[in-house]
């Protein structure tokens, strides 16, 4: 890139030596259990649009803080969005080349992937996984027409699958990492590809041998896993789709450890259910409490099951002029109506979970 261009927004990075500089890691993969945290990174200036944004990985989450000023948002929605590439890579690179060559957006782009980088709370989770988090975590626009430039975006703090997904490639090369764009002509649908060594089947392979895989950008969904169904009802799962290059700062890392992640997936899915990729924290913190629930509740049913079979025993031998035996008998009965009470509990609280669980993944664009 030519220049970088200072736009007023400051985080907890202001002095950047390097428009392009890399900060590559590979993923990292954590440990069961997942520990509850938050975290603030919060650099508001008091200069322009105070701009909030939480984002969770895992059971981690951020809240970043930040500002623009509402005349450089102004400046970017003023630029044409029309066609000034031809690369002769075909008619939909040069459509996305012009929001993807932007270079306004350089300033800004850095300096969040900095503030997220260097903040003190992000412990030893990688940069990819938390710039994807972060892009997950913007609110879908069901309103979008055209693709918008990145900063629109940020500002606007709501974005489609192309808004979402050119932010994300773009936050992604600036950090070092190679990545593209997919774009699935008969789903109408983009999505961002990042490319892996180590993996042992991608989910592409482009011209050049280089193995990408996919990461959707619209909502909370696991890294590597297309999405079975979306708010609208897109089916992307047997469509091969373009590959648009991004390459905004000569990046050309290919991340390690996709497969470790992928393995760590399926612990927490055959654990939690696939639901857990597909919430929020406090989603997750219901799920882990509806699984310790249904233990509870089998642990009660068989309990309240053996109590039964004791109490048909005795009620069929049962002595009524034995003060004693019917004493024991009844006794029997009140255990087995605190159990009952106790699973009548659990039920309700399962329940009341669900509830919540439904309303919290009620506003995922992923379905």
């Amino acid at each position: 890139m030519k220049h970088c261009l200072k736009i007023s927004l400051f985080i907890i990075i202001i002095n950047i030596s390097s428009c392009s500089k890399s900060r590559v890691e590979d993923f990292f993969v954590p440990e069961l259990p997942l520990e509850e945290q938050y975290f603030e990174i919060d650099q508001n200036q008091g200069f322009g649009k105070v701009l909030k944004f939480d984002f969770t990985l895992f059971k981690t989450n951020y809240n970043l803080t930040f500002d623009i000023e509402k005349s450089d948002y102004e400046n970017i929605i003023n630029t044409s969005k029309k066609n000034k590439y031809d690369s002769g890579l075909g008619m939909r690179q040069d459509q996305y080349d012009v929001y993807i060559y932007d270079q306004y957006d350089q300033y800004i782009l850095n300096t969040i992937i900095d503030a997220i980088s260097e903040s003190e709370g992000r412990n030893d989770f990688d940069l990819a996984q938390l710039l994807v988090a972060f892009v997950q975590s913007i609110p879908y626009d069901n309103n979008a027409n055209e693709p918008k430039f990145t900063i629109e975006t940020l500002f606007n703090q709501t974005g489609d699958c192309d808004d979402k997904s050119i932010l994300l490639a773009k936050l992604l090369s600036y950090a070092g990492y190679q990545s593209c764009l997919f774009i699935f002509e008969k789903g109408q649908h983009m999505a961002v590809g990042l490319k892996v060594d180590d993996i042992t089947k991608p989910y592409i392979v482009d011209d050049e041998g280089n193995g990408y895989i996919f990461i959707e950008s619209t909502g909370n969904h696991p890294i590597g896993s297309i999405p079975e169904r979306f708010a609208d009802n897109v089916d992307i799962r047997n469509e091969t789709p373009k590959i648009i290059e991004v390459d905004v700062a000569n990046s050309d890392h290919a991340i390690s450890a996709f497969d470790e992640l992928r393995k760590f997936y399926s612990v927490v899915k055959s654990k939690y259910g696939y639901q857990y990729f597909n919430t929020t924290i406090k989603g997750r913190v219901l799920l882990e409490k509806m699984v310790k629930l249904e233990f509870e509740r089998k642990k009660i049913s068989s309990e309240m099951s053996k109590l039964s079979g004791n109490i048909d025993s005795k009620r069929n031998n049962l002595d009524n002029t034995n003060e004693l035996e019917i004493n024991e008998f009844n006794k029997l009965v009140n255990q087995y109506n605190d159990l009952r009470d106790l699973f009548n509990g659990n039920v309700n609280q399962y329940n009341s979970c669900v509830n919540k669980l439904n309303i919290i993944n009620s506003e995922n664009y992923i379905k």
